[in-house]
């Protein structure tokens, strides 16, 4: 990926939780968004 995409639009860090915190509307609420233990302590 990173050979074909632009530095800025390539994900640094990917994680995958059970469930992301969703508003009224279905929507993912980014804001709410944590970053799981595990990964802040690196």
């Amino acid at each position: 990926m990173k050979a074909r995409v632009a530095a800025y639009k390539y994900p640094r860090y990917v994680w995958l939780v059970d469930s992301l915190p969703k508003g009224p509307t279905g929507k993912i609420l980014r804001r709410a968004v944590e970053v799981p233990e595990q990964v802040r302590q690196r």
